[in-house]
């Protein structure tokens, strides 16, 4: 009879490995006291079984390589890996393919900071600020030129715009 355990983040992967089968007993929570991966893949002592993550194969580490040593290590050991998210994935191939991809992609771990940098800097970031600020102009204009206390002249020489311009704009009910 194989081993099965499960590893998970959270309460909520907790809950889904309890709900796939596994014992709650025979699920390890990373930072719950003293489990960690390490504790987890101990408990198998030399015997085949399975492993049911509740994440893709990043909980193994945050680069290639550290996935693919334990995954290595694994295989040697004859325990599977299901991977609850992407059952989809029952070859390693396609699980460390997914995992990979997944750690390609993912510029920002472990450093908050530059996540913040290209937050500001991004484009699609810079073109949304761009259009609020453009927009936040319009109401400003809108409401110097739709208030009545201020006079025509006034309003021209505050937006920089001619008296005749803004009335042909905004129109006779905007009139001071």
């Amino acid at each position: 009879m194989t081993e099965t355990r499960g590893f998970c983040q959270n309460r909520d992967q907790e809950a889904g490995i309890v709900a796939y089968g596994v014992p709650a007993r025979a699920v390890f929570m990373a930072d719950r006291g003293a489990e960690s991966l390490e504790h987890c893949l101990s408990s198998f002592r030399g015997r085949p079984g399975t492993l049911i993550l509740a994440q893709d194969l990043r909980a193994f580490g945050e680069t290639r390589r550290a996935v693919a040593d334990t995954m290595a290590r694994l295989e040697k050991a004859r325990i599977a890996v299901i991977d609850l998210t992407h059952r989809e994935d029952v070859t390693i191939a396609q699980l460390l393919a997914r995992a990979n991809n997944a750690i390609a992609h993912n510029h920002f771990v472990g450093d908050r900071q530059k996540a913040r940098r290209r937050g500001r800097k991004g484009g699609v970031a810079r073109g949304e600020s761009h259009a609020a600020q453009r927009e936040d102009a319009r109401k400003l204009l809108d409401r110097i030129v739709n208030c009545r206390e201020i006079d025509w002249n006034l309003k021209a020489r505050i937006t920089g715009i001619s008296k005749h311009t803004l009335r042909r704009r905004y129109g006779a009910n905007a009139r001071a």
